[in-house]
């Protein structure tokens, strides 16, 4: 098959189509993509009420992470300027001819009073603290900080084997440097938080106890924490190399909303969300995407 792609720009509008998803590590026709696609995310400008949102469309049936698609796999310094204010995620499987471009990517500058939060039958409320929010954050600093919070779960179990979105707050004494650069280690930590380990490897628990400074049994209590598992039992955390791999189940969270708040009145920062069914979706008016 003979890559191809195409970028149509707007005002405030980027819509890129290939036949191939764009890899982490590109080469060739697909290196050329990214940098155009660059240099093209490089044009939107973003005002103070501004936001924003992002789309990938395909036919495609497979598993991915959204925002690897989307954000990482593009580099997330080019959307450092027009994430400031906060980032909406999401996936449509759409019918698309077979020869035609079938991975869609959209970027669109909206207006901010246009986002609402998830309909009332979530299924999960969170709330934590972190000292600060840093790029060099990891995934296990935001899975401990999910079992030293607070959580009220409202349906548990429900979607065991479902699609998910979860809408984030991230409220803090300063502004954030870029929400797309620790994206990736917040997701991931937070839906690791809330599935339960059902193969522990002491390797993983000695590593996170000398990590956190916390004893081994409080390291098990958590991973083995049946009652936050409401996305089920699962293979969490295994060693990788001189540290240690989460593998949630990222790849089934298809909507996923990041809003920043400014509150100078606070010490380090406080996030707080909501993880729900896709049914529950978030409601924009149609006529801005």
């Amino acid at each position: 098959m003979q890559r191809k792609y195409k970028i149509i720009e707007g005002e405030k509008t980027i819509k890129a189509c290939s036949n191939f998803r764009l890899p982490f590590e590109p080469n060739n026709v697909a290196l050329s993509y990214r940098n155009d696609l660059r240099i093209s995310i490089s044009k939107l400008r973003l005002c103070t009420n501004q936001m924003l949102r992002s789309k990938y469309i395909t036919n495609k049936i497979d598993f991915f992470d959204i925002e690897n698609v989307l954000f990482y796999n593009i580099g997330t310094s080019s959307f450092r300027a027009i994430s400031r204010n906060g980032i909406i995620i999401n996936f449509e499987q759409r019918n698309i001819p077979i020869n035609d471009c079938n991975h869609i990517l959209e970027y669109q500058i909206i207006d901010a009073s246009f986002l609402k939060q998830p309909k009332n039958n979530y299924l999960v409320y969170f709330t934590f603290n972190l000292p600060s929010l840093v790029t060099s954050n990891k995934a296990g600093d935001f899975w401990l900080a999910i079992h030293q919070g607070r959580i009220d779960i409202k349906q548990k179990n429900l979607i065991l084997n479902d699609d998910f979105g979860l809408f984030i707050e991230i409220e803090s004494n300063k502004d954030i440097y870029s929400i797309a650069s620790i994206m990736k280690s917040l997701l991931d930590g937070i839906i690791s938080g809330f599935h339960r380990e059902n193969d522990i490897d002491y390797n993983v628990v000695n590593y996170l106890s000398d990590r956190y400074s916390i004893t081994d049994k409080s390291i098990i209590a958590y991973l083995r924490n049946e009652s936050y598992a409401v996305l089920g039992d699962r293979n969490l955390v295994s060693v990788f190399r001189n540290a240690i791999k989460w593998d949630p189940v990222d790849e089934r969270c298809k909507e996923i909303t990041i809003i920043p708040k400014l509150n100078k009145h606070i010490k380090g920062v406080n996030i707080s969300g909501k993880l729900y069914g896709i049914d529950n979706q978030i409601n924009f008016d149609k006529n801005h995407f």
